[in-house]
């Protein structure tokens, strides 16, 4: 099944849910609905969540982040809407469409003010394929968690990392 949550045929609601460290996915429907709302999604070996052959299926709110692969892949016909979600610091892009239809991804943070770089317009976690991220009636989100790449190796491999204060007694 390749998911720590997997949903084969299913119509299913995942709400105030976290979902990580899995070898595989962490979330993966297949010809499936899923309704997701405010999950944290991270650190997992491949794609944060996967939609594959499923119906129109709904993120809303919620973070996507430190996600080996994609933290979003929507492909084989599939569509779906993402908002008001983080998404940032994913070793590859933050939203991969990999289907022949648009991907609407408006009202959501991409790791930098200017919106996602590849097909987007800015610096922040890439997409990749058709995805709708701003138009005149939902802009780009300028303000979310701080977060910075670093050096994770000799061979050059980059890592992320959520920035906090230090709070100190002095």
């Amino acid at each position: 099944n390749n998911g720590a949550f997997y949903s084969n045929a299913t119509h299913v609601a995942l709400r105030h849910a976290e979902v990580a460290f899995s070898s595989t996915h962490g979330i993966r429907a297949y010809q499936a609905r899923l309704t997701l709302q405010d999950v944290s999604v991270y650190a997992n070996t491949w794609d944060g969540i996967s939609f594959e052959s499923s119906q129109a299926s709904t993120l809303t709110g919620g973070r996507i982040y430190a996600n080996l692969q994609d933290g979003i892949q929507f492909s084989n016909s599939t569509s779906g809407t993402v908002t008001g979600a983080e998404l940032f610091g994913n070793g590859y892009a933050a939203l991969r469409n990999a289907t022949t239809g648009q991907i609407d991804a408006r009202g959501n943070w991409w790791g930098a003010p200017d919106g996602p770089a590849g097909t987007g317009p800015g610096s922040g976690d890439a997409t990749v394929g058709d995805v709708l991220v701003a138009d005149g009636s939902l802009g780009l989100v300028t303000d979310g968690p701080e977060f910075s790449r670093f050096n994770a190796g000799p061979d050059g491999q980059e890592a992320f990392g959520i920035l906090k204060p230090v709070v100190s007694g002095d």
